[in-house]
């Protein structure tokens, strides 16, 4: 599941991906947007932060990539509902960083911020955090 801090009252602050060295894609952390009572609008919107750090070998690259469940099992890509296309950040190099601003207004319950890597040497330094924004209550920790 994720890690969490409360950022302010309609705010949530969650790692999306615990700090590694990746040699292959890396499968974000799942975010729970629903934590309010039953029935009640999750967080609209959210913004990722990729931070990579040393690369071993050249030619490594990372980006976000955001996906979406129902379940917190079925995972399938998230769109942007204004332009139809997956949400995908720009790509950086080692010890660069990148961030991603995300609508979820019409996301499933769960979301998980990915780290896409394309690896032309030996392994990339990368995290992802998230602030989760726009609760239409505080949220429950």
């Amino acid at each position: 599941m994720f890690k969490t801090s409360q950022q302010g009252a309609n705010n949530l602050g969650a790692l999306g991906l615990y700090p590694a060295v990746l040699t292959a894609d890396g499968t974000g952390l799942t975010i729970d947007r629903m934590q309010q009572t039953s029935g009640q609008q999750g967080y609209d919107s959210a913004t990722a932060i990729l931070v990579t750090g040393a690369s071993v070998g050249s030619g490594n690259y990372a980006r976000i990539t955001v996906q979406q469940s129902a379940n917190d099992s079925d995972w399938v890509n998230l769109d942007d509902p204004q332009t139809g296309t997956q949400y995908v950040s720009g790509t950086i190099g080692s010890q660069s960083a990148v961030s991603i601003d995300v609508d979820l207004s019409a996301a499933r319950r769960y979301v998980r911020f990915n780290c896409d890597v394309t690896i032309g040497g030996t392994s990339l330094a990368c995290a992802v955090a998230a602030a989760l924004t726009g609760a239409k209550v505080n949220p429950l920790l």
